[in-house]
């Protein structure tokens, strides 16, 4: 097996923290899945909160709202990616960041709004400034999509919860290959 991958019985390890949030969310419906308004994960690697302000079932199933608080410091939460058919817009509600939108790094502020579209790389603001930052990140699915929330807020949930037991790498990413890979799949849409 030459890989170093210890896919064997660490596998149902890894994705227990999948289980356990849908376990967690019984304020969801059956179909489509949502999450309630307020449902907030913390980030134990960087200290930085995301709280789910709407859900896809007040966007028109299109899409959600999150407010995301990121403390003194923190760098960016998330890789550089891109989407094939969302839109992001995140509007800095206080506090000064850093973002990088087409290969190009820029600042934004206080008040700024900050469009990120599909098919264009981008990394998410993240904490430039000295003292607390935090923005609204709205996302537009570009078609109904009404379980995107609970997909997305599921991942980082997950992932949240897999720093805590120690299986992310450096970089916040899951160890296992697997659910790499099912996070990755979810974050690309």
């Amino acid at each position: 097996m030459g890989h170093g991958w210890n896919v064997g019985s660490s596998l149902v390890e890894d994705l227990r923290p999948v289980s356990t949030f849908r376990q967690n969310c019984g304020a969801m419906s059956e179909s489509p899945r949502t999450l309630p308004d307020g449902f907030e994960t913390t980030d134990p690697r960087t200290g930085s909160r995301m709280v789910l302000l709407k859900g896809s079932d007040q966007m028109d199933g299109r899409g959600f709202v999150l407010e995301v608080h990121c403390p003194d410091g923190m760098p960016a939460a998330i890789l550089e990616h891109v989407h094939t058919k969302w839109t992001e817009t995140f509007k800095i509600l206080y506090g000064s960041a850093r973002y990088k939108l087409g290969g190009e790094e820029k600042t934004a502020g206080e008040g700024d709004t900050i469009v990120m579209p599909p098919m264009v790389k981008h990394i998410h603001p993240w904490n430039d400034g000295v003292g607390p930052m935090a923005y609204t990140q709205t996302v537009d699915c570009g078609e109904a999509d009404p379980e995107a929330a609970y997909d997305i807020v599921g991942v980082f949930t997950t992932i949240h919860a897999l720093s805590r037991v120690g299986k992310v790498n450096k970089k916040g990413l899951p160890r296992n290959p697997l659910q790499f890979g099912a996070t990755l799949r979810t974050l690309v849409k």
